[in-house]
């Protein structure tokens, strides 16, 4: 029997029973927010006992991740006018004590386990929360039909990863440095896409090795104009792709297992694997390198 497709304003929901309404855990390492605000929603306080604090935005991103020697902290913001802020930084000061205390006083744990979609709507109305904690831990809940947190606590979000983003840096590998690109895909049933692209001068060297579910390999070679390769390094730098390996895994299963390797004039090489949980903001570059590269034809 065929299941009925969902008619436009079902709603699909799930919801684990055996996720906790209490974390114990105080050592924080990843934290996302991505959601929506509503038009109701964006003064904060009562005009009455006190004065109104007003969210600009309509829409924020932030993300917050524990790494090998700082924290990749991530901001995004925007309203219906256009205007937009977004910045990203690798910083050296622990900021998760904070954030585990707001967790605490906002009760996020209250929602976990929680997910809905409702079909047909004209946006995302929405949002989802991901928290992670080294105790194994988590507070994982989304919904497209209302914001996943409140205003108090979006303007507060905002205020503290703005402050954040202004905090002393670990300094990151230059990706104008970076020599040769290597992308990798593996398929299942033993399939490949291996290319590689090195700058040489005023020109890049090409190659593409390609080997689908049956014994033909199809190999290429060509040259192509160097500016592509400064359009790939702008791409890497613009959404921290450098950082990309030390973030924690997205924790899906998926069919082809892809990365890039990114090779330095110095011979350093940076392994950057695509199964990472990223913001949205920043997590379409390495599909768009992907693209242009396998497209070369």
């Amino acid at each position: 029997m065929f299941n009925n497709p969902p008619m436009c304003g079902g709603t699909s929901k799930s919801y684990d029973e055996n996720a906790p309404k209490e974390i114990k855990s105080e050592d924080m390492t990843l934290f996302k927010i991505e959601t929506a605000l509503t038009p109701m929603g964006v003064m904060v306080g009562s005009q009455g006992a006190a004065p109104v604090k007003t969210a600009w935005f309509r829409f924020i991103s932030v993300y917050a991740a524990k790494c090998e020697s700082g924290v990749f902290v991530l901001l995004y913001a925007h309203n219906r006018n256009d205007k937009k802020e977004f910045g990203w930084s690798y910083i050296k000061d622990d900021i998760f004590p904070e954030l585990v205390s707001a967790v605490n006083n906002y009760n996020l744990a209250k929602s976990n386990g929680s997910h809905s979609f409702t079909y047909g709507l004209p946006e995302n109305f929405g949002g989802e929360v991901r928290v992670d904690y080294s105790s194994g831990e988590r507070i994982d809940f989304s919904t497209n039909r209302n914001p996943v947190i409140s205003v108090d606590f979006a303007v507060w979000l905002y205020d503290f990863f703005s402050e954040a983003l202004k905090k002393e840096s670990v300094e990151l590998p230059d990706a104008s440095k970076i020599k040769t690109i290597r992308f990798d895909l593996k398929r299942s049933g033993g399939g490949y896409t291996h290319i590689v692209l090195t700058q040489n001068g005023d020109v890049c060297s090409y190659s593409r090795e390609r080997k689908f579910d049956f014994p033909d390999i199809y190999k290429d070679e060509k040259e192509l104009p160097s500016e592509l390769m400064d359009k790939f390094r702008g791409i890497i730098n613009d959404n921290a792709m450098s950082v990309w390996h030390m973030l924690p895994e997205s924790g899906f299963d998926a069919i082809e297992e892809k990365s890039m390797t990114f090779v330095f004039d110095d011979g350093t090489e940076i392994f950057v694997p695509n199964n990472r949980s990223l913001p949205a903001t920043i997590s379409g570059a390495f599909f768009n390198i992907e693209l242009e590269l396998d497209s070369n034809n």
